[in-house]
């Protein structure tokens, strides 16, 4: 199944409800932990957990831990479920580290391992011209939504604001501001 974030939460209800039937397996023995380290995760953890209780009576256990001890329990795959983040400062490194299979025992936590994918991800790194690029990681994200290695659940939003006759404010994806190239009109 794709993942479809323009489905309303109706229809996704109602496929998750088809798929779960068609599958043949009693939901209500299916039980997994779902690990996270900090609070923002494990409030989402906890909103998962009620939903499919609720939804397929499955039993999910939020398991809360240190940071370090997270990092080095999804590094090793040592999980069922986890709520995770990742920060990156483009697509390229994004997609390098979250999906490609050189990163797995790193920041590839769900162990992706797929030749196409890297070789997708290894040819738009290399390549130079931006309109090409583009092409190329549009085709990447349709690859993704098919394989469905993990699925968004939210995306930070963070606002900034500025004096009007402050110049060249740029910030990168990932929060970076470079007040050495502002200037004052």
């Amino acid at each position: 199944s794709v993942y479809d974030p323009c489905m309303g939460s109706g229809s996704l209800l109602l496929n998750a409800k088809k798929y779960a039937a068609e599958s043949g397996v009693d939901l209500s023995t299916v039980s997994f932990e779902v690990i996270c380290s900090d609070d923002t995760k494990r409030r989402a953890a906890q909103v998962i957990q009620e939903n499919l209780n609720t939804t397929f009576g499955m039993s999910v256990e939020v398991v809360s831990m240190d940071l370090a001890t997270y990092l080095s329990e999804t590094a090793a795959g040592n999980f069922t479920g986890f709520i995770g983040n990742y920060t990156s400062s483009d697509m390229m490194s994004f997609l390098k580290g979250v999906y490609h299979s050189s990163n797995i025992g790193g920041s590839n936590k769900t162990r992706t391992n797929d030749p196409k994918l890297d070789e997708m991800i290894d040819k738009a790194c290399a390549t130079v011209d931006n309109a090409s690029r583009e092409t190329q990681l549009k085709e990447i994200s349709r690859y993704l939504n098919d394989l469905c290695c993990q699925i968004p659940l939210y995306q930070n939003a963070t606002l900034m604001a500025h004096a009007a006759g402050l110049k060249n404010v740029t910030v990168s994806p990932s929060y970076r501001f470079y007040p050495e190239k502002w200037s004052w009109e």
